[in-house]
């Protein structure tokens, strides 16, 4: 379909004689309509003659007549269907995915109904079909990928073509030669390691960098030597990068063995290492290194000789302590003789970092009955390189943590053990937390009454309080020494006869703990 926008503004009338009264349009297809513009849509195809009658009124007479009649023709065509093709990637290396898409096709005149690929170039479209694919071509080589669009009248198609090209694999290929490569390798034997058989297909090998694996540092030439200082399997990695900036890597496992004859020398620590490679703590940081794990084919190590790698006086023995007090990372080492003066030698790293925000708590109690009131300080806590701005507390009871200062009460009202936690915070938001627990016990159930009077003359009666007991009593036993007994809280009782009454109170709680007081009662005639 196709929208023609008709305008009559062109057709002058003197307005002075004359006034327009209509403009009326035939559009040739049966459709008409009124107005100096208008518009209209043609369905379908062909030439339409277009007929405009414009009337008028004389002013003077009041006379309507035709002032003219215009024709024009309008032409209509169908736009074809066409295909298009856009591929991503359209080259690459083998194996190439491609997205190849055909929603970009474009059929003006109504819906397209199928899209068919054809994508080993034999003219057939059977290999996929939708508007979208996605296609790997694994094979080095030119490929004519071809779409077929049908529209839904089905009479019309149209096909569209687009070359991928898919390139051979071209890679840096770095190689790790060793001069002299022995069957077995040493501690402390020196080896070359080169990289003169690496190549690049993009041109010349501008960088190369070796890491040994062992903590040593990069060294970045073409020829590097090393010597590994400890036993164990260490992988080393070779890194090029040619002109182009592309970049490879290769590596190879080396294991390395004590040197024959020799003992074999092996470091544990307090704290342990964990089966990490640097041993890492804050100052003051204390360790305990022990080579008691050294052994010797022979059985006879004589000598233990440690450096601790921060300028401090050499120590011996098969365990000692040393204290790192600065900042830094060090290399502590170790060897170890035997009879035969054969030594073995084996180094660990030690990162020593700078003691940061610490926090410390205290309390004035950590038990008691309930309730217990326990004032908390935290006062202790420090922060060398900084400042602590705010301390936030957490009771352990359920109540919400309170942000507040370095000292502060709280009140426990339930029996239970409780951990109390702050967390101490820093002017640049570090933190640290420290902890203590508190227990809360129940009051101990200790029975204590008291009387309104304790003598008088017969009939005697007087009230018996227990409001000074304590604990959590469930039930009041009274005795009241003449035959008399209550289980009321406060009861009252009357001595009918003169003596002296021994009146027993028994306490019991929940956990069947019982206690009892008892005190004297005098009657008299």
């Amino acid at each position: 379909p196709v929208e023609v926008i008709f305008d009559a503004t062109n057709v002058q009338v003197d307005r002075r004689q004359y006034e327009r009264v209509s403009d009326k349009w035939d559009f040739g297809d049966g459709e008409t309509s009124t107005g100096q513009k208008t518009s209209h849509i043609y369905t379908e195809k062909g030439d339409y003659i277009v007929n405009l009658t414009v009337k008028v009124k004389d002013k003077k007479s009041g006379e309507i007549t035709t002032f003219g009649e215009y024709t024009t023709t309008v032409s209509v065509t169908n736009e074809a269907l066409t295909a298009i093709i856009t591929a991503t990637p359209q080259s690459g290396e083998a194996p190439l995915k491609v997205v190849l898409d055909g929603s970009a096709s474009v059929n003006p005149d109504g819906n397209i109904a199928s899209y068919e690929w054809d994508l080993d170039g034999d003219k057939v479209f059977d290999d996929a079909e939708g508007d979208i694919i996605e296609n790997t071509f694994d094979k080095v080589g030119r490929y004519k990928v071809s779409l077929r669009v049908t529209g839904t009248t089905l009479d019309e198609s149209d096909v569209a073509e687009k070359e991928i090209n898919v390139k051979e694999v071209v890679e840096l290929v770095p190689v790790i030669g060793i001069v002299d490569e022995p069957a077995t390798f040493e501690v402390g034997v020196n080896y070359i390691f080169k990289a003169e058989e690496s190549t690049s297909p993009n041109g010349k090998i501008e960088k190369y960098e070796w890491n040994f694996g062992d903590e040593s540092p990069l060294i970045k030439t073409k020829t590097a030597s090393h010597t590994f200082n400890r036993e164990g399997a260490f992988e080393v990695e070779l890194t090029i990068t040619d002109e182009t900036g592309e970049e490879a890597v290769e590596t190879k496992l080396i294991n390395i063995g004590a040197q024959k004859g020799s003992p074999k020398a092996q470091i544990s620590t307090q704290p342990d290492l964990g089966g990490g490679l640097v041993l890492e703590g804050k100052v003051p940081f204390s360790v305990v290194f022990s080579g008691t794990q050294s052994s010797d084919s022979d059985n006879n190590i004589i000598d233990y000789e440690w450096d601790f790698g921060d300028g401090s006086t050499t120590a011996f023995g098969e365990t000692v302590t040393h204290t790192y007090n600065d900042v830094g990372a060090y290399t502590v080492s170790l060897v170890v003789t035997d009879a035969d003066n054969n030594s073995g030698r084996i180094t660990m790293a030690v990162k020593v970092d700078q003691q940061g925000i610490v926090a410390v708590v205290t309390a004035d109690t950590i038990d008691g009955n309930v309730p217990l009131t326990v004032t908390f300080d935290a006062s202790g806590s420090a922060y060398k390189d900084g400042r602590i701005t705010s301390y936030k507390w957490d009771f352990g009871d359920g109540a919400p943590e309170k942000l507040g200062d370095a000292r502060i009460s709280h009140k426990y009202t339930a029996i239970g053990n409780y951990t109390v936690t702050v967390t101490v915070i820093g002017s640049d938001t570090s933190t640290n937390t420290a902890s203590l627990n508190v227990s809360v016990r129940e009051i101990p159930l200790s029975a204590c009454f008291t009387t309104a009077q304790n003598k008088g003359p017969a009939p005697f009666e007087t009230t018996f309080d227990p409001g000074c007991s304590t604990g959590a009593a469930t039930s009041y036993f009274w005795d009241f020494g003449d035959g008399g007994t209550s289980t009321t809280v406060k009861p009252s009782h009357t001595f009918t006869r003169a003596g002296i009454y021994n009146v027993i109170l028994e306490l019991t709680d929940a956990e069947n703990t019982v206690d009892k007081i008892s005190h004297e009662i005098t009657v008299t005639e």
